[in-house]
């Protein structure tokens, strides 16, 4: 599997001025300016091996589509500025329903590593989950997963992944994040790609790690989605995103979710797992680490047997639904962490 990584490489810079609506960089006189220790309020905040994080998670995170935000004095709040590491990471699309279900998208992960930021207040958003494709009605696709913003920093959530036939057979999601997978009847979807916006990309190094698959034949077997980290592929979920700076036991808010985070419990984005082709096993078929949802045969009448979501707080993309028909995976919800050295 292959996957693109956009990156902005920190520049040099010769200090950091604020003034009258935002800030700039190299201000007059003096010199390089070096950041100290930064201070900072906002989310649910753990210390661990040095550093203390701030969590931003949705109160019900495991409810409806809709995202939280956090702003003004709830939001992430700069009183004296430093380097810092931060995770933004958007909501996962919900997969397809019907026969041969593809998985949704995971969400696009954003990292920013020795990141100085300005005193000032960041306001906050954490995506919600992809409404999964329901059946009955259907086949149908869900939707996308709620996008999650930091300050200025605004990303798209996973794509929703494709269903057919049986009614309308429709493809994967083209108007989210990582692509969601094809089911047989139809095309992946399209990934669409992303920037850090400036001032931001200056203030440190950031990754966008977002799976590049375009639009594709479906072939003979349902796509997985897409993960932070690799395409989906026939049935298999695509890889989250590794992010080593926010490994999920050293935040406590994560424990729910560490055991699907991958063998290093730090993947976040996962895609979700697409289901089998007439003459494939009809069976269970895993997501991408970073809490991406299994594929299940499926059958609305039967209990526990619909694809699994996707993991929230990780942006996991749902698993898509197989023969007999049943409903798609909810899509899970995003997360923004920051962490810095206590000082």
């Amino acid at each position: 599997m292959l996957d693109k990584w956009h990156k902005k490489e920190k520049p040099v810079f010769t200090g950091i001025t604020r003034g009258v609506g935002g800030f700039g960089f190299g201000g007059g006189g003096g010199g390089p300016t070096e950041p100290g220790i930064m201070e900072a309020s906002g989310g649910t905040t753990h210390t661990n091996g040095g550093y203390k994080y701030h969590v931003f998670v949705k109160t019900d995170a495991f409810g409806p589509n809709t995202p939280q935000s956090f702003t003004g004095p709830n939001g992430f709040v700069v009183t004296s500025p430093g380097k810092c590491d931060i995770l933004v990471v958007s909501g996962g699309g919900g997969g397809g329903s019907g026969y041969y279900g593809g998985g949704a998208g995971g969400g696009t992960v954003v990292v920013g590593v020795d990141v100085t930021l300005p005193a000032t207040t960041y306001s906050v958003q954490v995506g919600g989950r992809g409404n999964p494709g329901p059946y009955p009605p259907g086949p149908a696709v869900g939707s996308d997963g709620g996008k999650s913003v930091f300050g200025d920093i605004d990303i798209l959530g996973g794509g929703y992944g494709g269903a057919g036939p049986g009614g309308s057979a429709n493809p994967g999601s083209t108007t989210g994040g990582n692509a969601g997978g094809a089911s047989n009847y139809n095309n992946t979807g399209t990934s669409n790609p992303y920037t850090v916006p400036g001032p931001y990309d200056a203030l440190g190094t950031w990754t966008v790690n977002l799976t590049d698959r375009p639009s594709a034949s479906s072939g003979t077997g349902a796509n997985g989605g897409d993960g932070a980290g690799g395409a989906g592929g026939p049935n298999l979920g695509g890889v989250g995103a590794r992010v080593p700076q926010f490994p999920g036991p050293a935040i406590p808010t994560l424990s729910p979710v560490v055991p699907f985070m991958g063998p290093t419990a730090d993947y976040y984005g996962g895609g979700g797992a697409g289901e089998g082709y007439p003459g494939s096993p009809q069976s269970d078929y895993a997501g991408g680490f970073g809490g991406g949802g299994d594929s299940r045969p499926g059958n609305a009448n039967t209990p526990n047997v619909d694809p699994s979501n996707g993991r929230s707080m990780l942006g996991g993309g749902g698993g898509g639904s197989g023969n007999p028909r049943g409903h798609g995976g909810q899509g899970g919800t995003g997360i923004v962490i920051v962490r810095y050295l206590e000082g």
